[in-house]
């Protein structure tokens, strides 16, 4: 027998005879097949099985491998490829690897610097207290500090970051989540009534993005938690349905970091497309010609962290239908403020349940739902889909477990806090607030707009504003960052293309949006008369990076950043 033939009996007898033992008939195609295989080699066959076996599994890692590359070439280019092949050499020198650590010193000690100017005067503490402080003195200092950190938000020039704000409405917020402190949603029979206000919100979140009658969710921590655990769902189901090995998300390149982070913990591949220049929306057309048979989710925004544009979501959830793959609305960002904007009068695409093909969405109630921080809603068009979320252990010697999100015990007051402020605001303080918050966001936009060295890049729709500079050569967006940030601004600094950004919130309302418009104003014209003053903090680490090669170094000066959270 041939070596195919050999392969090809092989398969039908670890098809047939492995798994039919116990099936009618299994002993007369038994005795078929030993009499097909009577006079040969049995070495051969064992050996021709070995060598079948390995190049089928081969061949479909090759062919994965191949796909990873080619896209890898299509997104970056094979010059530059190769250019950055070259620098990971050059990085093995000692000259190379000494002049790349005396840098990344610098930017460390730059970094560190910025994060703990606030606190470094500050007595350390690193050890238990040997003997315990009074209430008192533990509340005098947290009050000490409460008041420094309001100054850094409360006149309203944060970009995002604090959506609502108002004194009396936090005090509110606290007291709920005061009442139910030691609650844990793990424990239901200890915590029912926890349990009642967490099915309520997620119901009120689901109905408001117009889910039907199967449309359900689960709470979570915050929108990466939320994206975490839409994307486990389509892959267990992907795999379980289907048998995918090499499950796959395609998104546009705008899309939020945590469906990176999702495909690094779980084992996925992001495959990311490019957006239209001018729009700054997904590529409808790139996106179909990434679609494989290991593609399991189709994901886009609405609207985008970095530049604030609705993708085509009603065209992406049709192509995914077409197609029998998942689609997410990412809304996190759009929280309630985007299912309030039609009752406004305001003209945006669709971009939820009620979209053909959106078997998926994200919400933070903590942004625009104006809850204390740490809720998100994660929601499925059917309860099917939602059980490939949970984990379950039958068989644990502690018992049976199972849990819906990431964490097992989790905070059930913040939960108690989201259901208070639903329930408080309600649709029309929603509205008022929502009104509010646009009515400061066309100020902003039009008054960038007439700031003749700035560009709006897309079309903002809702709240998220992005600006560049018109001519990069004449003034660096990020100086005029860095000129914000000493005026008190703190907004969001972005990169490919270089911009800033301002999430206009509840806080920006009555003359603070004037005022962003005549500081940045001031700011531009600071530049331009003086570029050298305004070459540090963030302009000067993102001017770096802008010119690395390779990702890796901003990669570790990321993680610097982070070591540095936990400096005490």
């Amino acid at each position: 027998m041939t070596l195919a033939a050999d392969a090809q009996l092989l398969v039908i007898v670890g098809a047939v005879v492995g798994a039919g033992h116990g099936i009618a008939g299994a002993v007369s195609l038994r005795s078929r097949i030993a009499a097909l295989c009577q006079g040969a080699d049995p070495f051969a066959i064992v050996l021709s099985t070995v060598v079948a076996t390995v190049v089928v599994c081969a061949g479909t890692d090759l062919r994965y491998a191949w796909r990873q590359a080619r896209r890898a070439i299509d997104r970056h280019g094979l010059v530059y490829l190769i250019k950055l092949g070259a620098f990971r050499l050059l990085r093995l020198l000692p000259s190379v690897q000494a002049k790349i650590a005396r840098e990344g010193a610098k930017t460390t000690k730059t970094i560190q610097d910025e994060l703990l100017k606030e606190t470094r005067s500050c007595k350390k503490t690193t050890e238990l207290p040997a003997k315990g402080l009074s209430q008192e003195a533990v509340l005098a200092q947290l009050t000490e500090w409460s008041a420094k950190e309001h100054r850094r938000w409360d006149q309203g020039q944060a970009s995002g970051a604090v959506y609502h704000g108002e004194e009396a409405f936090s005090q509110f917020l606290c007291q709920a989540s005061s009442k139910f402190a030691v609650a844990n949603p793990l424990h239901p029979d200890l915590f029912p009534f926890v349990r009642k206000m967490e099915a309520e919100v997620v119901a009120m979140t689901v109905s408001l993005y117009n889910g039907g009658p199967g449309a359900c969710g689960t709470l979570s921590s915050g929108g990466t938690e939320s994206i975490l655990l839409a994307c486990k769902a389509y892959r267990d189901r992907a795999r379980a349905l289907r048998n995918v090995r090499h499950p796959e998300i395609i998104a546009p390149i705008t899309i939020h970091a945590a469906f990176e982070k999702a495909a690094a913990y779980f084992d996925m591949t992001l495959v990311h497309v490019p957006i239209d220049p001018q729009t700054m929306q997904c590529d409808i057309n790139a996106v179909r010609a990434a679609i494989t048979s290991d593609t399991v989710l189709i994901a886009g925004s609405a609207p985008s962290f970095p530049h604030g544009a609705i993708d085509p979501i009603v065209e992406l959830a049709a192509l995914a239908q077409r197609h029998g793959i998942g689609f997410h609305t990412d809304c996190c960002l759009g929280s309630y403020l985007m299912p309030f904007l039609s009752a406004m009068g305001r003209k945006v695409p669709r971009f939820d349940f009620s979209v053909p093909g959106v078997t998926s969405i994200s919400c933070d109630l903590h942004k625009y739902g104006f809850t204390t921080k740490g809720v998100s809603c994660v929601m499925y068009s059917n309860e099917e889909l939602r059980r490939y979320q949970y984990f379950a252990s039958p068989s644990w010697s502690g018992g049976i477990y199972a849990s819906p999100t990431l964490a097992g015990s989790r905070n059930g007051a913040i939960s108690v806090a989201a259901w208070a402020c639903l329930m408080a605001m309600g649709r029309d303080g929603y509205l008022r607030c929502m009104e509010r918050i646009m009515a400061s966001r066309d100020v902003i936009l039009s008054g960038i707009k007439a700031i003749a060295e700035l560009k709006v890049l897309g079309d903002p729709q809702a709240s998220v504003i992005a600006f560049a500079s018109r001519d990069a050569g004449t003034l660096n967006i990020y100086s005029v960052g860095e000129a914000m940030s000493k005026a008190g601004w703190i907004l969001n600094t972005l990169q490919n293309p270089s911009c800033l950004h301002i999430c206009v919130t509840y806080m920006h309302g009555g003359p603070v949006a004037e005022r962003f418009v005549s500081d940045l104003r001031d700011a531009v014209s600071s530049v331009l008369e003086d570029p050298s003053a305004y070459q540090g903090g963030s302009a000067a680490i993102y001017g770096m990076t802008a010119s690395l090669p390779d990702v890796s170094i901003v990669d570790d000066l990321a993680r610097t950043f982070i070591d540095t959270l936990f400096l005490a």
